[in-house]
């Protein structure tokens, strides 16, 4: 996009010898000429347009890779990553397969000692010899070297105009990498271009310069196919602009001091202030000036600290990049990256769903839309989940009960009739002594309790009752004898006053175990403790949004209170020992309910589930303590399908 106003600036000097040399000027009415330079040009645009759309994430990430950190970067559109450091080829082999590209670094301004052309490199597991790419053997005495770079001991300054670097480069290292990978790269991430700032002042600052603008053409002429990126640079960012598809912009707005002596040695620190005035103005109007001329997406790092996560910096730095990607029409893809490598995954950024997360959490089983899976509770052997499955979106029927393998499968129903609703509860709604399922259905009009075996014979009423609250939410006592449940009834969110209330399996001895309207209170969601001992419920006044979670005694008596602060604590299940506590809350002020665990007599929660995009609740435990299920929809409104999933316990204390 070009913004009005903006001056006409001068060809680069290096292009007007190409066009004093092909005869080809601006304005020239040469059309033979004239036409081929449109042409060309034409062909570059479309060579940019093909292998540039669709990029709307980026990491940038040079680590030893894990397979945790294979499935994180699976979510980003386009990374950077260190060649040197994959573990294989099957690595990137996945890695592509999720619709990822990856672009390799290569150090185009500087030499270090780690490298295949340094005296003394060895081959290792991941980096094998190829005897018939050359290899030429270098030592930091080497005349195309200028000096150390202060910042990372045992990397050298480059004079790029030196033939045996750009020996190096063309036919040493870059096809050493890409034979690595098996050419599965989509580029090159080309770092370091800005040694052309250590060129200023020396005798052949000129030579050195023009050396780095045809290094990059050569490498550009030589891999056509390659997506090119070179790391700042902005010494000759306008000339080398023509050879280029996209531009890493490191240190845009959050950076880290690395060399001895600097202001901010050893700290992480932000190039914008509280006013919104940027340290990096003149390179950003520098950048964006050439993007009017060769437009091209800028792939921006920061640097903020990751230890603990620095969301609200993390967060600034974001907002600059959307800021400049507005104004421009051109998109600024944001990431940040720790000195560490961490590879942080923001809660801000919207990423690929590959089925993975980087909690840890697995993908279960999501439904054709509007199709909404919900209420996931383990069988007492653990090996299968019951769910209830909303055929019209989240909690909007009709509904019906399914069941599947814990580990994921395809779903077989259990009872789901048409227009009615039928809805089990997380937690204890599947009884081991009597092996069936609890649930609440308005099949005959009003909401009851049922039971129902697993198989979706034997259908039983519990209640049956001619009042106009209604029967929902439903749990089993361990030993089968009893059900506790919630009564509601029809009126607004606002207006709401659950009761708890319990009735035998057989029907008989209806008790009412807290009176939400009697005492002032809005109690639902009951879930029978697995040792029997305790009803665990949750609680609010009428009208609030901060729920908490309570305990009581099977009669109603002796209610503990167990989460306390300021949140809404909600869709609360126990272990199956009776210790701990899953339930959902927005605990700490997080944008979105995830998944936490407390003691079931109070104390500090822990944090299960790490997604700051989806709601996520109604988790149940494992009989083995070892997995929790859950519900997770996309955005906090009530209104987008769920799907199921499945996270590893984490370590408790």
């Amino acid at each position: 996009m070009r913004r009005v106003g903006m001056r006409k600036r001068a060809l680069p000097a290096a292009l007007v010898v190409v066009a004093l040399l092909t005869g080809i000027m601006p304005g020239c009415s040469c059309g033979g000429q004239k036409k081929a330079g449109e042409e060309r040009g034409a062909r570059a645009a479309s060579r940019r347009r093909t292998k540039i759309e669709n990029v709307h994430t980026y990491a940038n990430t040079y680590q030893d890779y894990t397979p945790e950190d294979l499935e994180k970067l699976k979510r980003f559109d386009i990374v950077a990553i260190e060649p040197y450091f994959v573990p294989d080829r099957e690595f990137l082999k996945e890695l592509k397969a999720a619709g990822t590209r990856v672009i390799a670094y290569v150090s185009v301004g500087e030499a270090d000692e780690e490298r295949r052309y340094w005296k003394g490199w060895e081959p290792g597991e991941r980096t094998p010899d190829n005897h018939e790419i050359p290899r030429t053997e270098v030592t930091k005495h080497d005349p195309m070297f200028i000096g150390e770079d202060p910042g990372w001991l045992g990397s050298y300054y480059v004079d790029a105009s030196n033939p045996g670097w750009r020996n190096v480069m063309l036919n040493e290292e870059i096809p050493y990498i890409l034979w690595l990978a098996g050419g599965q790269y989509d580029g090159l991430v080309m770092d370091l271009v800005d040694v052309v700032d250590k060129y200023e002042g020396r005798t052949n600052e000129r030579r050195m310069r023009q050396g780095m603008i045809d290094l990059i053409k050569a490498i550009r002429d030589k891999y056509p196919d390659l997506l090119l990126v070179p790391n700042r640079g902005f010494g000759i960012l306008e000339e080398m602009a023509p050879y280029i598809d996209a531009f890493k912009f490191e240190e845009m707005t959050g950076a880290y001091g690395n060399v001895k002596g600097e202001p901010h040695y050893g700290q992480y620190y932000l190039k914008i202030g509280d006013t919104g005035k940027l340290e990096s103005q003149e390179e950003v109007d520098q950048l964006l000036e050439v993007l009017e001329e060769h437009p091209m997406p800028v792939l921006v790092l920061d640097h903020v600290s990751t230890d603990p996560p620095d969301e609200q910096s993390a967060k600034r730095c974001f907002d600059v990049a959307a800021r400049l990607s507005a104004e421009s029409g051109e998109k600024f893809v944001w990431y940040g990256n720790s000195v560490d490598q961490d590879l942080p995954v923001w809660s801000f950024l919207t990423l690929k769903d590959t089925g993975k997360r980087t909690d840890g959490a697995v993908l279960l089983y999501a439904p054709k839309p509007p199709a909404s899976v919900q209420n996931p509770a383990f069988s007492p052997d653990g090996q299968t989940i019951v769910f209830t499955m909303f055929h019209k979106g989240y909690n909007k029927g009709p509904a019906g009960l399914y069941r599947m393998p814990s580990g994921g499968g395809t779903p077989a129903k259990i009872l789901d009739e048409r227009g009615q609703d039928s809805v089990n509860v997380p937690g204890t709604c599947w009884n081991a002594a009597l092996n069936r399922i609890t649930f609440a259905s308005d099949r005959k009009n009003t909401d009851e309790i049922w039971t129902v075996s697993p198989d979706g014979s034997e259908l039983s009423s519990v209640t049956m009752h001619s009042m106009l609250s209604y029967y929902i939410e439903p749990s089993f006592s361990p030993d089968g004898k009893w059900i506790v449940f919630e009564s509601d009834i029809e009126v607004s969110e606002e207006e709401r006053q659950g009761s708890i209330m319990k009735v035998k399996t057989d029907g008989s001895e209806v008790k009412c175990l807290t009176d939400g309207m009697g005492g002032g209170t809005d109690d639902r969601l009951p879930n029978w403790s697995p040792m029997g001992d305790r009803i665990l419920f949750q609680r609010r006044k009428p009208g609030s949004d901060d729920w908490n979670l309570y305990t009581m005694a099977p009669d109603g008596s002796d209610i503990r209170q167990v989460t306390e602060v300021p949140s809404s604590d909600t869709d609360a299940s126990w272990s199956s020992d009776g210790k701990w506590i899953v339930y959902s809350s927005d605990h700490g002020g997080i944008p979105i309910p995830n998944i936490f665990i407390i003691p079931s007599g109070g104390g500090t929660p822990t944090r299960v589930t790490r997604n700051d995009s989806n709601e996520e609740g109604a988790a149940s435990w494992s009989p083995d303590c070892r997995w929790i299920v859950f519900e997770s929809h996309p955005g906090p409104e009530e209104d987008t399908p769920a799907s199921l999933w499945r996270i590893p316990v984490p370590e408790l204390k």
